[in-house]
């Protein structure tokens, strides 16, 4: 369960996760190298350029806060429009419904008065008829 056979081969789901994993540990490391080797030989100070990647982090946080919190805002805004939208659509389907039922009723009164006209027309008729 959980194998292929490709080209002759079985290869598992587990062997491609750990695959995957292997290649994003090494991405990491490389770039972790990457700044250690990058601190090394930099021109700067340690203390200068650990202060400048503070700084940098600090940008970044707070620009990331902001994209946050604009982001939060307009999810409540369009929120907001689709509740009221919402709400505008289900009065308008209650008075459509309402609406509805009022006709219903309006025609099934005459329906009932045109019956009864028809009924006592041939009552009338019998009698006469009878008589």
């Amino acid at each position: 369960m959980g194998h292929r056979i490709l080209n002759g081969h079985v290869n598992s789901n587990k062997k491609n996760m750990k695959n995957t994993g292997n290649i994003l540990l090494g991405i990491l490391g490389a770039a972790a190298a990457g700044v250690v080797i990058g601190m090394i030989v930099a021109p700067k100070k340690g203390t200068a350029l650990r202060s400048d990647i503070r700084h940098t982090a600090d940008d970044f946080t707070r620009k990331l806060g902001k994209m946050l919190s604009k982001g939060m805002s307009r999810y409540n805004e369009i929120r907001s429009m689709v509740d009221e939208e919402g709400a505008n659509l289900k009065r308008s389907a209650k008075d459509l419904a309402n609406e509805a039922e009022r006709t219903y009723r309006d025609y099934s009164n005459k329906a009932e008065d045109v019956y009864d006209e028809l009924a006592n027309g041939a009552t009338k008729a019998y009698k006469k008829a009878k008589s």
